[in-house]
């Protein structure tokens, strides 16, 4: 009787809830992307300190341990940058709006974010040239984004859990980054030497749109590569219906 006992306990498979003050939006609810508007704003509280028991990490600040990144080349422009023990800071008060979602034979979800100053901070190494000017430099790094705009565009796929439950993966995140002014620090260019330092970077931060511009498509990649990491383990571990019930 007790081999029985075990043997159902260990058939058991435990389904996750979402966790403690995630709101759960109705599928037939005709207001539902104002639901997720809200829902997904309130979840920022909670994910800015990390959700341990799914292995969430802390979004403010948001950690990269190693970025490779090389600029889009140009005629102007041609960089090769490495980015370790980076973060991303004010991630926790972007604003939700412009929510929308579909559930017919692919998962998918749009959304924007709008963040006061969105600061990208870290250890770079970096070599190339910018606007024909020679660039090398390693060291410390701030690039801040103001008045940032994000679009968000989820894809995904449904599939059965070993539990026969249906469950989300999320198999494409993209990002746009939209921001009103950036203004470029990068610490010890030229090997530390200080008017050479302050010259590229009053030349980074007067050109900021053409710089970015071909710094973005990295940026972007790897910014949606984290998040799709967030947001598959949250999926992957919760079944579709206990977040989007019908």
């Amino acid at each position: 009787m007790k081999f029985l006992v075990l043997l159902c306990l260990i058939s058991i498979v435990e389904v996750k809830e979402l966790p403690s003050g995630f709101e759960k939006c109705h599928q037939s609810d005709p207001k539902i992307n104002s639901c997720l508007n809200i829902a997904i704003q309130n979840s920022l509280k909670i994910l800015k300190l990390g959700i341990p028991s799914f292995n969430i990490p802390p979004i403010e600040p948001l950690k990269f341990d190693y970025i490779a990144d090389d600029s889009s080349p140009s005629s102007t422009m041609s960089l090769n940058s490495v980015f370790k023990n980076a973060e991303l800071q004010g991630l926790a008060d972007s604003k939700i709006h412009k929510t929308t979602t579909r559930f017919k034979n692919k998962f998918g979800l749009k959304s924007e974010s709008f963040t006061k100053k969105l600061d990208f901070v870290g250890q770079y190494s970096m070599t190339g040239q910018i606007l024909i000017l020679p660039i090398r430099g390693e060291g410390f790094m701030n690039i801040s984004l103001n008045e940032l705009t994000t679009k968000h565009e989820l894809t995904g796929d449904f599939y059965k859990g070993s539990d026969g439950q249906s469950y989300i993966n999320i198999t494409n995140y993209r990002v746009k980054l939209l921001p009103k002014l950036v203004i470029f620090r990068f610490d010890n260019l030229f090997n530390g030497d200080k008017t050479l330092g302050t010259t590229m970077n009053n030349l980074l931060n007067d050109n900021w749109e053409i710089v970015f511009e071909s710094l973005i498509p990295g940026y972007e990649k790897n910014f949606g590569d984290k998040f799709k990491e967030i947001a598959n383990r949250l999926f992957s571990q919760v079944p579709f219906e206990l977040i989007f019930p019908k």
